[in-house]
C-alpha cells in the first residue's frame, strides 16, 4: 500500500473522471493502511481527503456532471462507516453499532447509484465478523 501512494502521486494532468477514480483509490488505500497495518498516522490525511473531495464537488461543475450523486452516496456511507468503525473500541455493548451496521449494509445494498458499492459493503461484513 506504501509504494501504491507513491505511484499515485506520480500522477500528473487528468480529466475530471480519473481524478475521482485516483482520489477513490487515495481513500481505500488509506483505509487500507489503517486497518491492516495499524497505520494510525493516515486517519488524518484520510479525513482531509474526504473534506477535499466534498470541496472538489462543489468547486468544479465539470464533476458534478459526471456520477457525482455515485461518489457523493459513496462518500456519505463511507463517512457513516467510518463513523461507526471510530465507535467500537469505546463501547462495551457493541450491540447497538452492530444494528447500526447492519442499517447501513441494507442502505448501500439498496442504493441504486453508488460506485465501489462491492467494496464497502466488504468493509461492513469484516467489520460486522469482528464486531
Amino acid at each position: 500500500y506504501e509504494s501504491a501512494l507513491a505511484h499515485l502521486r506520480e500522477v500528473k494532468k487528468m480529466e475530471t473522471h480519473d481524478h475521482l477514480n485516483i482520489n477513490m483509490l487515495y481513500l481505500k488505500t488509506y483505509y487500507s493502511l489503517i486497518v491492516q497495518q495499524k497505520a494510525q498516522h493516515y486517519e488524518q490525511p484520510l479525513n482531509d481527503l474526504i473534506h477535499t473531495f466534498k470541496v472538489y464537488f462543489l468547486r468544479n461543475k465539470t464533476a458534478a456532471r459526471i456520477n457525482f450523486k455515485e461518489y457523493q452516496n459513496f462518500l456519505r456511507f463511507f463517512k457513516h462507516f467510518l463513523g461507526i468503525r471510530e465507535q467500537l473500541p469505546y463501547k462495551q455493548d457493541t450491540h447497538k453499532l452492530r444494528e447500526r451496521l447492519i442499517k447501513l449494509k441494507l442502505k448501500i445494498e439498496t442504493a441504486k447509484v453508488l460506485v465501489d458499492k462491492q467494496w464497502l459493503l466488504e468493509q461492513v461484513k469484516t467489520l460486522l465478523s469482528n464486531a
